[in-house]
C-alpha cells in the first residue's frame, strides 16, 4: 500500500466531514460503500440510515486532530483521529474518537465502516 492511497482515503475521510456540515447527502452517498454499517454512540444502522439522520444534528464546525492511517491489506485502509464538533443541539463542543475503514472497489475507495463514540 502507498503513502498516496492513505493520504487520498485521509482527503475523502476530510471530504466526508465537510459533506455532512454543508448538508450534502450526494457527496456523502458517493463514498459509502455497499453494505456500509456506521455506530454512533451505542446506534448502529446501515449507511443509507446514517445520512438521513445529518440534517437532524445541524453539524456546524469539527475539527480533526489525531489522524492515523493503518494499511490493513492492498485494499483495506483503517483510520483512527479525534474529532471535536459542534452540532446545533449542543451548547459546547463535544469530543469522539473516531474509526472508519475504508475498502478499494473497482470504482475507487468507499467506507464500509465508521465509528463515533463521544470521549467522556
Amino acid at each position: 500500500m502507498s503513502r498516496l492511497e492513505e493520504d487520498l482515503v485521509m482527503r475523502q475521510e476530510y471530504e466526508l466531514w465537510e459533506a455532512a456540515r454543508c448538508l450534502n447527502t450526494a457527496a456523502i452517498n458517493k463514498y459509502l460503500g455497499p453494505q456500509t454499517n456506521v455506530i454512533c454512540n451505542d446506534y448502529l444502522c446501515s449507511g443509507e440510515e446514517y445520512v438521513l439522520t445529518i440534517p437532524v444534528y445541524e453539524l456546524s464546525q469539527y475539527t480533526i486532530e489525531g489522524y492515523e492511517a493503518v494499511s490493513i491489506s492492498p485494499e483495506v485502509i483503517q483510520n483512527y483521529y479525534q474529532v471535536y464538533l459542534t452540532t446545533a443541539d449542543l451548547e459546547q463542543e463535544k469530543a469522539c474518537h473516531v474509526t472508519s475503514t475504508w475498502r478499494k472497489f473497482m470504482e475507487g475507495w468507499k467506507i464500509v465502516f465508521h465509528m463515533r463514540t463521544q470521549i467522556i
